[in-house]
């Protein structure tokens, strides 16, 4: 159930096309008025909200960062990094194929594999990369409104994939997940009465369902139309581990988690205030994330620099929402991953000496 530069600036502007859901549901009015109506064929979430402030994050960890070499050489401008199969993915925005991979036990560079293109089983941006399963790794490209799932063993071996999924539906959205073959992505500020869409497998075929609703602020932007309100709380990423999945937003302190098989949902808020008029918009909040079988790894934007989106702050959530401890890095990052809750792996932009370079960081 569900409720509601060089850079990737193009991150932010990706989530805006579709058109309008209805069903059946209930509103709270929670706190900072913020309004979430939730819904679901014939029965009701469990709906929980938490509010955060940083006293809630009692433990702060500082980590510091191990630059991987190998990887780091053969990359030209990489966009995503994930992690399956005990591998590094990092996603690679200029070469003809589209995905580096690291063997994280032995440190040892695997190459690139895919195939950069238009045709079946190709992928022009590699925008998003997720897991279906443990043995796969899935590329969503916005631009032709496709997911790419290969079988890690045979992408390493004979560089082909394994299923290719095209829905013109999943155009913008910023993120896209795959669970018991129903394809999950995010709605937009034109789909104000949904959050999340999938294509749910039926006898028929594939058929649309529509989930939860668009925050909306009640009053606290009077200046903004509607319109320009739903266009800004719209941007938000959406990642997964099974049947958790976790949507957080860019321009407001906000992220929310829903158990599709519990049909359980939890919006957190905080740990910062809502944005002034004059910076509704403009700052980011919840950049990156990442979740494991046990935690949910945010990168937030402490400096609220206007559109910056690289931070040295990691806050970590269990998965009902509860804070569980900061992490410090003493690198700034704009993507992360996380392996087995001990090594987080993250790209960062523009040092001395390179114009990208891949890094981890050990977790005590």
């Amino acid at each position: 159930m569900f409720c509601s530069n060089r850079k990737y600036n193009e991150e932010i502007n990706l989530n805006d096309k579709m058109k309008q859901s209805s069903s059946i549901g209930y509103l709270t009015i929670i706190i900072f008025s913020l309004i979430l109506s939730c819904i679901e064929k014939d029965r009701t979430i469990q709906n929980t909200t938490i509010t955060v402030n940083w006293d809630n994050f009692i433990t702060t960890q500082n980590l510091n960062s191990i630059v991987l070499q190998n990887i780091t050489d053969s990359m030209f401008i990489p966009t995503q990094i994930h992690i399956s199969k005990n591998l590094l993915f990092v996603s690679e925005k200029s070469s003809d194929a589209i995905l580096h991979i690291l063997n994280i036990a032995t440190g040892q560079y695997l190459g690139i594999h895919g195939t950069r293109g238009a045709g079946p089983g190709e992928v022009l941006n590699a925008w998003k990369l997720f897991s279906p399963d443990e043995e796969t790794i899935g590329v969503f490209d916005p631009e032709l409104g496709k997911a790419i799932v290969y079988d890690i063993d045979t992408l390493l071996n004979e560089n082909k994939y394994s299923k290719e999924y095209l829905q013109s539906g999943m155009i913008n959205s910023n993120g896209v997940s795959i669970v018991d073959e129903n394809i999950y992505f995010l709605s937009n500020m034109n789909m104000p009465e949904s959050r999340i869409l999938y294509y749910a497998k039926t006898t028929q075929g594939l058929n649309l369902e529509k989930k939860g609703q668009l925050p909306t602020l009640d009053k606290k932007y009077p200046n903004f139309q509607a319109e320009e309100e739903r266009s800004v709380v719209s941007h938000a990423k959406l990642i997964n581990n099974d049947k958790i999945f976790v949507v957080s937003y860019y321009n407001i302190p906000m992220m929310t988690i829903y158990d599709i098989k519990s049909a359980k949902e939890i919006s957190i808020v905080g740990p910062d205030k809502f944005p002034e008029p004059e910076l509704f918009g403009n700052i980011r909040y919840y950049y990156s994330s990442y979740i494991s079988k046990k935690y949910i790894y945010l990168l937030y934007i402490e400096n609220k620099k206007e559109f910056d989106y690289t931070s040295s702050t990691i806050l970590v959530f269990d998965h009902n929402g509860e804070p569980v401890k900061k992490l410090l890095l003493d690198t700034e990052i704009f993507q992360l991953a996380v392996y087995n809750d001990s090594t987080i792996y993250g790209l960062v932009d523009g040092t001395e000496t390179s114009d990208f370079e891949v890094v981890k960081f050990q977790i005590e």
